[in-house]
């Protein structure tokens, strides 16, 4: 007697992933996420639709944020005391924003005196022996 699993139908795969899609579209489950971006890079999560949806609208408004300043990323993270990758990647939705980082965000773009603040104390750019900037430690 043979012990082989039976492979399930085109039609049977299809009824579970589509009873699956609509548990996610309730929130009822999470799926694996992975998102491809335009350099050809990943990011894999599980999350429901909603999680899903909240972390990319927040991405959007973390730019709006830095759009509204008329920041480049690279100023936006020495600004933030962040580096310009992980503005990157929190603009685009592949990590999460930290609650800090958006609310200091949020308090550099409506208010002044902070910005001033922060723009004082963010550590200087200087030419790197590539041609880039780098950050300039503070002493």
């Amino acid at each position: 007697m043979s012990t082989r699993k039976k492979i399930p139908s085109i039609e049977d795969q299809a009824r579970k992933g589509a009873t699956s899609l609509k548990d996610w579209a309730k929130g009822k489950t999470r799926f694996k996420a992975t998102m491809v971006y335009a350099d050809g890079s990943r990011s894999t999560t599980h999350v429901t639709k909603d999680e899903l949806e909240v972390k990319l609208q927040r991405a959007q408004a973390f730019k709006g944020i830095r759009a509204d300043m008329d920041l480049s990323q690279s100023q936006f993270a020495r600004l933030l005391h962040a580096g310009s990758s992980a503005v990157q990647q929190w603009e685009q939705g592949r990590r999460a924003i930290p609650d800090p980082v958006f609310a200091l965000a949020e308090i550099a773009r409506d208010i002044p005196q902070a910005r001033r603040r922060l723009e004082a104390t963010a550590a200087p750019m200087i030419p790197s022996i590539g041609g880039g900037t780098q950050k300039r430690a503070l002493a």
